[in-house]
């Protein structure tokens, strides 16, 4: 683990750019998420956003700090630089809620549920039916507990992908990253819609490129929302 360098450099000119303050910037050979992150995805982990005692850090693959064309690191660091920007923002803190109640949700139901069916095992029969519907529900909850959780989270990347657009003034950086992600990483398996319904935790590239052309367009360059 080492010092930020180019990354370190050029984020810290991308914050003063915004007008908010530069996260600490860390190049490490190999990213290891933690429970808490966003992480920014193309064909494999780039960079990370993690907030550990509630200051966020940015993580930059060696790879990618080093291999990347400017426009392209620029890109991936105004990205995570929207998820630093609202991780600070009080109102962030209810997206994490939301998205901890659908993780675990389901599992305080399946709790809940347990204690009904001991009620009701010497209860009426119609109870023990009623136990019986929910207890079959339970796999739905958690099947909608994860799709909702995952919409939340690719929300939130488009949130930062339309950050970095008003940032940057300009897509290319995202075109170019995927460029060089395409030639430089090894071909990944594309999700089919249930997978990545349930798993996906970034949206499709096409909708992100229109989501930051669309950002570009209606905020003009450097226009980023401000702390």
């Amino acid at each position: 683990m080492t010092g930020g360098g180019r990354a370190e450099e050029r984020a810290s000119r991308l914050a003063e750019a915004a007008g908010v303050r530069p996260p600490p910037v860390v190049t490490v050979p190999v990213l290891a998420s933690g429970r808490r992150h966003h992480g920014h995805h193309l064909d494999g982990a780039l960079a990370i956003t993690e907030t550990r005692d509630g200051e966020p850090t940015i993580y930059v693959a060696q790879v990618a700090a080093e291999s990347l064309p400017d426009a392209a690191l620029d890109y991936l660091l105004a990205h995570e630089l929207g998820h630093v920007v609202a991780w600070r923002r009080p109102t962030h803190r209810s997206s994490l809620r939301i998205k901890e109640l659908l993780m675990f949700g389901p599992a305080a139901v399946a709790a809940l549920l347990a204690g009904v069916e001991a009620i009701a095992a010497a209860s009426v029969a119609a109870g023990s039916r009623t136990v019986l519907v929910l207890l079959a529900a339970w796999p739905v909850l958690l099947v909608v507990g994860q799709m909702g959780r995952m919409a939340v989270q690719r929300r939130e990347e488009l949130a930062a992908d339309r950050w970095a657009g008003q940032l940057l003034g300009s897509a290319v950086g995202l075109e170019a990253c995927a460029r060089w992600t395409a030639h430089s990483a090894a071909p990944r398996r594309r999700q089919h819609l249930g997978d990545w319904l349930l798993t996906g935790t970034h949206p499709r590239y096409s909708t992100r490129l229109a989501a930051m052309r669309k950002s570009v367009s209606e905020g003009g360059r450097y226009r980023a929302r401000r702390k």
